[in-house]
């Protein structure tokens, strides 16, 4: 995992200003993958890095702005609540 934010840091210009908000391994589309959400110093929302469990390569970067930040966290607790307990 540390390894895997590392790549996830150097990403930006000024590592030093960008900070892990949270980080959650998962499967998606059948790999293994790291996603980190990384806030940034003077900059509004995260951006979503995900990198490649196995190798350690960004697989993608995306900026979410706070509003579709807020919508994301929404449905992730749906998603939580509906899962079935066991």
């Amino acid at each position: 995992k540390m390894d895997a934010e590392k790549v996830a840091l150097a990403k930006f210009k000024a590592p030093a200003k960008a900070t892990i908000a949270s980080a959650e391994l998962e499967a998606e589309h059948g790999c293994l993958i790291w996603s980190f959400d990384v806030r940034t110093a003077g900059k509004s929302g995260i951006q979503e890095v995900n990198i490649d469990a196995g190798n350690g390569h960004i697989i993608s970067s995306t900026h979410e702005g706070p509003r579709k930040e807020a919508i994301e966290k929404v449905e992730e607790k749906k998603e939580a609540t509906a899962k079935p307990k066991p």
